[in-house]
């Protein structure tokens, strides 16, 4: 037994690779029943990206180490007769088993991931523009696109901008890195900007100095010669 996953908790991103429509259908009907008992929070993705991605093992495409690189975790539906693992699931899908799955892939990817607080508070810029399959045609997606586009911002940055949801910025956020689309700030690069601002005042005064004592003994000189 699980402890349940708070609603604020962002959800994880479950694809399917050429299954057929009706083993799609059960896992997306599993989907909604684990979120809606707070066992799991995952969501049914019809586009990249994803967190996990079920694939049929038995075909050649399904095999294929390609798609290992098309999420973090890949699991593949293999025939009852084959031996199984944690990369395997037997046919057909045993709701039990394959809710086990999901709920062990996302204590490992919730693990894994930066702290809600730090991930809000660091700043991103898009590498490059997301694909259509990202933005679904969505105004607030490609708004919030554009912005990051153009400077590096902060989740709540964005929220303030856009006027969206601190939480709807994050999620997208996420995606975006998950996608590989996101460069973080270098805060180390950042301080270094800054550096030579902070000590061009304490360097002025050097200069100035031997200006003033200058121009100081040059009037005392001519006061003497001329007798004032």
């Amino acid at each position: 037994m699980t402890d349940s996953i708070s609603a604020d908790t962002p959800a994880l991103r479950l694809g399917v690779y050429k299954l057929p429509a009706a083993e799609t259908a059960l896992v997306q009907t599993l989907l909604r029943l684990y979120a809606s008992s707070g066992a799991c929070r995952w969501i049914y993705a019809s586009a990249p990206p994803y967190d996990a991605l079920l694939a049929d093992g038995s075909t050649p495409e399904g095999q294929s180490h390609e798609l290992d690189g098309m999420a973090t975790v890949v699991l593949r539906l293999t025939r009852k007769s084959e031996n199984t693992s944690h990369e395997l699931l037997e046919r057909p899908i045993r709701p039990d088993r394959f809710q086990q799955w999901l709920q062990s892939v996302e204590r490992d990817l919730r693990r894994t991931a930066a702290p809600p607080g730090s991930a809000s508070g660091a700043r991103f810029r898009l590498l490059r523009w997301p694909p259509a399959a990202m933005l679904h045609d969505n105004a607030e997606n490609i708004r919030l696109a554009t912005l990051l586009s153009r400077r590096y911002l902060s989740a709540r940055e964005l929220a303030a901008i856009s006027r969206q949801p601190e939480a709807a910025c994050l999620e997208f956020i996420q995606a975006l890195q998950s996608a590989r689309l996101l460069r973080a700030e270098d805060s180390a690069a950042a301080s270094s900007l800054v550096q030579p601002a902070s000590n061009a005042p304490q360097a002025q005064p050097q200069t100035q100095a031997p200006k003033r004592f200058f121009n100081i003994g040059l009037i005392q000189n001519i006061r003497k010669r001329l007798n004032f």
